[in-house]
């Protein structure tokens, strides 16, 4: 039985989930603007792990967003999560929207939710491409058209608008450059997602008579900026070591296009409206995790029957070569930039 909320029912209240992770979380960003136009005055809470609580922070199109610390135990979770509905005065949601779907979801929404709508996991899917190199669901298959389906019986549908970040206030230029910028996101959390550093320098003096080149990363991948930086003839601004969402997103925003692996920098770009080439190595974007409604183009070997090895990454090639991502020349890479330009 659909509940079939009303565009003028005030009264009802929504929960979406998504805990983690970065990219994931951009990812659901078309579906709430969806949902706050289809129901335009209702409650929309947001949960999350705060670790990504800037992206949802000053997003206009949620009502509250709800902060998971996963380092809590069970019960302070439940705890807190008791205390918060209290001070709010929510008995129940009239819907939840649990898009993570996984045991720390299911505990924080358990007995909190009218109707609950979950995501499926689409784990043959996953397995069949990892292991028999075949797809199970349409050629078009998104990671956002699944969370759509979550509400599809009460008529929220995509929009064919990007994922979006929004911020406090727009920021002038941060860098000072002598030459228009291009940026480089050249790491990834697991080894066989990242394009070979040498392959990066080669693609920095490609470019480097006409444009600098902006490094992005976090902390945890300033050795391989710096690495690029020393190795490389280019104009050369490390922006790496950041731990801000936002801050990265302001200087995606500052340049003309950027080159990243498959992480969650490529989705925070997809916020922009900077083109992006985006590379895929032990992953395919088949699984889902492509750029949403944004100008984009896709390299990989397609040449290669074991792609994919993983759905996530691997700490090193299985098979030994990581032809995945050494045949994927700088040249190639270049000319790809340059179309989307």
């Amino acid at each position: 039985m659909s509940l079939k909320l009303s565009k003028n029912d005030t009264q009802k209240n929504i929960l979406v989930v998504r805990l983690s992770s970065m990219g994931d979380i951009v990812l659901t960003t078309p579906f709430v603007r969806a949902l706050r136009k289809q129901f335009p005055n209702a409650r929309i809470d947001f949960l999350l792990n705060k670790s990504f609580k800037e992206i949802y922070e000053y997003n206009t199109n949620i009502d509250n967003l709800i902060l998971y610390d996963r380092a809590l135990s069970k019960k302070n979770i439940i705890s807190e999560r008791d205390e918060y509905l209290h001070a709010n005065n929510i008995k129940h949601y009239d819907i939840v929207f649990d898009l993570q779907n996984n045991n720390r979801s299911r505990a924080w929404i358990s007995g909190v939710g009218n109707q609950i709508r979950k995501i499926a996991k689409n784990r043959l899917h996953k397995l069949s491409l990892v292991y028999l190199k075949k797809s199970r669901l349409n050629k078009d298959f998104h990671v956002v058209k699944n969370y759509f389906a979550t509400a599809k019986e009460y008529g929220v549908a995509e929009d064919g608008k990007a994922c979006e970040i929004f911020t406090a206030t727009r920021h002038e230029s941060m860098t000072q450059n002598s030459k228009e910028l291009i940026a480089f996101a050249p790491a990834a959390q697991h080894y066989t997602k990242q394009w070979l550093p040498e392959r990066f320098v080669e693609l920095s003096d490609l470019l480097k008579d006409k444009y600098a080149i902006m490094l992005l990363g976090g902390p945890a991948d300033t050795e391989i900026c710096a690495k690029i930086k020393s190795d490389s003839e280019a104009e050369i601004i490390d922006c790496s070591g950041s731990t801000s969402i936002i801050h990265t997103f302001e200087l995606i925003r500052q340049c003309l296009a950027i080159v990243t692996n498959d992480t969650g920098v490529m989705h925070i770009a997809s916020c922009t409206e900077v083109p992006i080439v985006a590379i895929f190595g032990s992953t395919v974007p088949a699984l889902g995790f492509s750029p949403y409604n944004a100008k984009h183009s896709i390299m990989e070997n397609t040449q290669l029957t074991c792609r994919p090895c993983t759905h996530i990454g691997k700490k090193k090639c299985p098979k030994g070569h990581f032809k995945c991502m050494s045949e994927i020349s700088s040249l190639e890479v270049y000319n790809k930039l340059l179309d989307l330009l």
